[in-house]
């Protein structure tokens, strides 16, 4: 069962990185509206498809915080699209490395838990390999202008 549970963060960056991709290259030719509002419903209809085996009454303060988590999380996605439209994904991705400091930090102040050694190690590496692939895109553009 552990080897089945393990696949699960494969399967979220696998779709992490085709998601940040499409938007990167669809940024530069449709309209930011338009891949905001197709993404979104898209999204809200593929998560709909679980809420009848796993719907509960919500109280006010659910409801609340559901609502507040959409806009921001809405918001955030039409200033991902702009960010995409506006600069190249190497100039952008070292700052979406900063969510793993967010992750961490969220984890542990929420619910009580601080990475461990394994953890760590991840994220140096993870951290490693954006530093590394920034490094490369500035030289490629440095070798593009000479």
């Amino acid at each position: 069962m552990l080897g089945v549970a393990a696949l699960y963060p494969l399967a979220l960056v696998a779709a992490l990185a085709a998601f940040q991709v499409l938007t990167s290259r669809l940024a530069r030719t449709d309209d930011p509206g338009t891949m905001h509002f197709y993404t979104g419903w898209i999204g809200t209809l593929a998560c709909s498809v679980a809420l009848p085996w796993s719907w509960r009454s919500l109280d006010g303060t659910a409801w609340a915080l559901l609502v507040a988590a959409g806009v921001l999380g809405s918001l955030g996605h039409f200033l991902f699209i702009q960010g995409y439209r506006r600069a190249p994904a190497s100039t952008l991705t070292p700052f979406l490395y900063v969510q793993i400091a967010f992750a961490t930090l969220g984890g542990w102040w929420v619910f009580g838990h601080a990475p461990d050694g394994l953890t760590w190690a991840g994220i140096v590496v993870i951290a490693v390999c954006g530093a590394g692939g920034t490094f490369l895109a500035s030289v490629n553009t440095l070798l593009d202008d000479v």
